[in-house]
C-alpha cells in the first residue's frame, strides 16, 4: 500500500511540475503576444504618419487590410490569457493539494 501511495505522490508531483511549466510557458507566450501587439500598434502609427498626406480612401483601404490581422492577434492574445488563467488555477490547486499532503 505504501508503494502505491508513493507512486501516486510521485505522479501528483510530476503533474504539478508539468502544470507549473505550462503556466510559465503561457506567461512567456503572453509576453510575446504583448510585444507583437506593441509592434503592431507602432506599425499602425508609422503607417498613419506615412499616409497622412495621401488620400483618406487609400488609408482606409490599408487599415482594412491590417484589421483582420490585428483582430486575429487580439483573439490569440485573449485565448492565451484564458489558457494561462486555467493553468494558473491548476497550479494553485496543485500547490494547495501539495501543502495539504
Amino acid at each position: 500500500m505504501q508503494c502505491y501511495t508513493s507512486v501516486v505522490s510521485l505522479l501528483e508531483e510530476k503533474r504539478c511540475h508539468f502544470v507549473v511549466q505550462e503556466v510559465e510557458n503561457m506567461e512567456k507566450r503572453v509576453e510575446e503576444m504583448k510585444k507583437c501587439m506593441e509592434i503592431l500598434i507602432n506599425t499602425e502609427k508609422e503607417m498613419n504618419a506615412q499616409f497622412h498626406n495621401e488620400s483618406l480612401e487609400r488609408v482606409k483601404d490599408e487599415q482594412k487590410e491590417i484589421m483582420p490581422e490585428e483582430q486575429e492577434l487580439k483573439k490569440q492574445y485573449e485565448l492565451l490569457n484564458k489558457e494561462m488563467m486555467f493553468w494558473k488555477g491548476q497550479s494553485e490547486w496543485c500547490n494547495a493539494d501539495g501543502e495539504n499532503n
